[in-house]
C-alpha cells in the first residue's frame, strides 16, 4: 500500500492504482477531491477499494484510519508506512496539514500494531514480503529508472 497527501495530480493517482493493492490519498480541502473526480473517471478504483480518499478534516477520520490499517492486507505492511506528498504545491503551502496527516498515520498505525499483541510476527512476514518483492521490484521499469 502507498500513502499520498493531495490529490492535485488525479491522473498520477490512477496510474499508481495499476501499481499497487491500494493507495490512500489524504487531502484537507474536500473541493480539490471533487475538482479531481470530475476531471479523472476513479470509479472502478474506488469501488473496487484500490483507491481510499481520506479527509484529514473528518471528525472521524481516526476510527476510518483504524479500520484501513487493521485490513488483514495492510496491516501485513504497517511498518514500511511512509507518507508521500503529490507535488511541491503541497509541499510548500500545505506543509502544517500534511504533517498532520502523517502524525495522523503513524498515531493509528502504532494502535493498530499494538492491538495485535507483543506476539505477533508483523515485522518478519513484512520483511519476508518485502524480500520476496525484491526480485519483481528490480526488474520492473519504474524502479530500473531510479537506479539509472
Amino acid at each position: 500500500f502507498i500513502c499520498i497527501y493531495g490529490i492535485g495530480n488525479a491522473l498520477l493517482i490512477k496510474n499508481l492504482a495499476k501499481h499497487y493493492k491500494h493507495l490512500f490519498v489524504f487531502e484537507s480541502e474536500i473541493e480539490l477531491f471533487i475538482l479531481a473526480l470530475s476531471t479523472i473517471n476513479l470509479s472502478e478504483e474506488l469501488c473496487s477499494g484500490k483507491i481510499y480518499l481520506v479527509d484529514i478534516e473528518e471528525e472521524r477520520v481516526d476510527i476510518q484510519l483504524l479500520i484501513l490499517f487493521d485490513m488483514k492486507d495492510i496491516s501485513e505492511y504497517l511498518s514500511l508506512y511512509e507518507m508521500f506528498v503529490n507535488n511541491v504545491y503541497y509541499k510548500k503551502f500545505y506543509e502544517d496539514i500534511w504533517h498532520k496527516a502523517d502524525e495522523l498515520c503513524e498515531k493509528n498505525i502504532k494502535v493498530v500494531i499494538r492491538n495485535l499483541g507483543s506476539n505477533s510476527d508483523l515485522s518478519f512476514e513484512c520483511y519476508s514480503h518485502l524480500l520476496q518483492n525484491i526480485p519483481s521490484m528490480l526488474e520492473s521499469i519504474p524502479f530500473q529508472r531510479i537506479l539509472s
